[in-house]
């Protein structure tokens, strides 16, 4: 309680500071600006009864981003971001860079090629950044363990009715953060990747949460998938991401509804797995040459704009392997913002409440809660 008490004060000394500023070098033909963001947090894990390492019990740093932009020549964009605390703790979801990519816009930005290393096209969920959502994390099925949330290759995106729709399209190394060590899997092959987007009647900024409340409701839908058949090997990076060893198929749908500081968020995966043995461990025996997963995402939230205040729920259920039975992970998240300065600097307080699978003698994680502050620079 004494760490919680200090870490709230120290909170409300920090978001009196006026320093959410982007500073901004400029030459005649194009422009670098820089800007980041700072998340801490202490976490209390609820334990079972009789546990003696309580290491999840403690204060953390989540983030510590620099991100630089540039444009040259109007049509040539770059960026690099690196969150420096994945530096030290390495096997963090983001990784350590999260973006080293150029791109030319051409068609007034309808047409955009990109390349470089960063995230894929692919999943919503997984395209919007953390410190823009009212949770600490990601819902389980949108983790770098199940697929590579970001990688090296090219993506081509291209945009009609004021990117209204977008569609887009990639080719990757399809190995994830283990492509910054310069390698590939053992079979060279790659990744691919597709996404396709509306909304009605205004552009979807992928956003989790509506902070001008919108006066007419936006309602978007997306569809996408991806291939890759590849071979395990033993990451270089320490990350966490998990190269699949054999064919992986995988899918995912959402349709956001946004309204008046009201948003609403529903997404489904699927994923199909067929391992390059036989006698792979995964099929468990069984008289197939394939399993499947998947899982899904429902969560609404709320902007109490007089109180500065957001409000938010979210359900999740990730299942990794059909086969076998009692492995469904769901949690009910349950998460509290209160903003200073809109999500620049502000309060987040999450409780993760773990559901047990009713075929699984145990809760597949214990329920925590987090308290901590978010600011952007």
């Amino acid at each position: 309680m004494k760490k919680i008490i200090v870490l709230i004060l120290s909170i409300f000394f920090l978001a009196n500071l006026d320093c959410y500023s982007q500073f901004t070098l400029t030459k005649p033909d194009g422009f670098m600006e820089m800007e980041g963001y700072f998340v801490g947090y202490y976490n209390y894990r609820q334990y079972p009864a009789g546990t003696t390492n309580l290491k999840d019990n403690t204060f953390a740093v989540d983030y510590a981003v620099l991100d630089f932009d540039g444009v040259a020549k109007k049509v040539w964009v770059w960026q690099f971001k690196v969150n420096t605390v994945a530096f030290v703790i390495p096997g963090t979801d983001d990784g350590a860079i999260m973006e080293a990519n150029v791109a030319y816009n051409a068609l007034n930005d309808a047409l955009q090629v990109k390349f470089g290393y960063g995230k894929l096209p692919f999943d919503r969920s997984s395209m919007i950044e953390t410190i823009e959502m009212p949770y600490f994390e990601r819902a389980q099925m949108d983790k770098s363990s199940v697929y590579n949330r970001r990688d090296m290759g090219v993506t081509l995106r291209y945009s009609l009715w004021n990117k209204k729709v977008n569609f887009y399209g990639g080719v990757y190394d399809g190995i994830g953060t283990n492509v910054l060590g310069a390698t590939n899997d053992a079979t060279g092959s790659l990744e691919f990747v597709g996404r396709a987007e509306i909304s009605y009647p205004a552009r979807y900024r992928n956003q989790e949460v509506d902070l001008v409340q919108l006066q007419v409701p936006v309602i978007a839908f997306g569809i996408d998938g991806r291939y890759a058949n590849k071979q395990s090997f033993t990451s270089l990076t320490g990350d966490t991401t998990t190269v699949f060893n054999g064919q992986k198929m995988s899918s995912s749908a959402n349709i956001d509804f946004l309204y008046k500081g009201f948003t609403a968020h529903l997404e489904e995966l699927r994923m199909k797995m067929t391992p390059r043995y036989s006698n792979s461990s995964d099929l468990y025996g069984k008289p197939t040459n394939y399993y499947m997963g998947g899982g899904m995402v429902a969560s609404v939230n709320y902007l109490i704009k007089p109180i500065k205040t957001m409000v938010a729920v979210r359900y999740d259920q990730y299942n990794p392997n059909d086969i076998l039975i009692g492995d469904t992970e769901s949690t009910i998240s349950y998460a509290v913002n209160y903003m200073f300065d809109n999500q620049r600097a502000m309060i987040k307080a999450q409780y993760w409440q773990r559901l047990k699978d009713s075929n699984a003698p145990s809760l597949w994680k214990p329920s925590e809660f987090r308290i901590g502050f978010q600011l952007m620079f």
